[in-house]
């Protein structure tokens, strides 16, 4: 675990500068193959809050560790579902919606786990001012206002709200990269 938390801060500013870069791609070309990268961004920062939980556990006490947990086994299974869903050919850049069935579940529950772990972190490392608050609030922020505008985002929306919607939720990565650059400058107790 020391080794993670060494790394912590290097795996959020990796794997939010991933997603960030991706998700503007995406947003102007949903079937460019760059769609595979976000998985690695997902695996990074997975593995960012139990690192960083590790550097700030008695600040953020069980909201943390629970939160840490949540993202790492949801980046965990997110990957493996998408792996074997990729391998089978029935998920790609051209084909994003997942197919019915069982693995579908799972693939969604690890997906939601994944998001509710890093906000849960967020939220935890906000009440204890463990690192500077903006990255936190960017993450927080990047989320709730990507769910707001979900009502008005649907297959017949304009283009510019669906890349609006895409680029809002980038806000959540690009805290990750605060949140790392934070940690990453601050000295390892």
């Amino acid at each position: 675990m020391s080794v993670l938390a060494r790394w912590a801060g290097v795996l959020a500013i990796a794997g939010g500068t991933i997603l960030s870069v991706i998700l503007i791609i995406v947003a102007f070309s949903p079937t460019s193959n760059v769609w595979y990268g976000l998985f690695l961004g997902v695996v990074l920062l997975g593995a960012a809050p139990p690192g960083l939980y590790w550097r700030t556990r008695p600040a953020t006490g069980r909201t943390g560790l629970a939160a840490a947990w949540l993202s790492g086994l949801g980046a965990l299974g997110t990957v493996a579902v998408a792996a074997y869903f990729i391998g089978t050919g029935e998920l790609g850049p051209a084909q994003q919606n997942l197919p019915e069935g069982p693995a579908t579940v799972v693939g969604m529950a690890a997906s939601i786990a994944w998001l509710i772990g890093n906000l849960g972190f967020a939220l935890a490392l906000l009440r204890a001012r463990a690192l500077p608050p903006l990255g936190a609030r960017l993450v927080l922020a990047g989320a709730f206002l990507a769910v707001a505008m979900t009502p008005f985002v649907g297959d017949d929306s304009p283009p510019a709200l669906m890349h609006a919607a895409t680029l809002v939720f980038g806000l959540v990565p690009v805290g990750w990269i605060v949140l790392g650059y934070s940690a990453w400058r601050q000295p390892r107790r």
